[in-house]
């Protein structure tokens, strides 16, 4: 059921995408990119002021999320946001 939605929201974010223009971020910006999506680097370039911290995961974008990747991508966050992570 889970991969179901998952599935519709791509579809729609392939529609709604061209149509998506982001404004510039102040700050850094932190990007999961899974290993098996199309190159996007011209679609990010110039969004943050302080760069792009970009970390490729082994997975399709529908498993970022999933068992076993999302042990990886919590690693990546906890490394990328260490200040943010007393709970963790």
């Amino acid at each position: 059921m889970h991969r179901r939605y998952m599935d519709e929201f791509m579809e729609a974010s392939e529609r709604l995408q061209p149509r998506y223009s982001p404004g510039k971020c102040n700050g850094r910006l932190v990007l999961f990119e899974a290993r098996e999506s199309p190159d996007t680097e011209y679609l990010r370039s110039g969004l943050a002021e302080s760069g792009i911290e970009v970390h490729t995961v082994p997975a399709s974008h529908l498993d970022l999320m999933e068992e076993p990747v999302v042990v990886e991508t919590a690693a990546i966050v906890r490394e990328s946001f260490p200040g943010d992570n007393a709970a963790a």
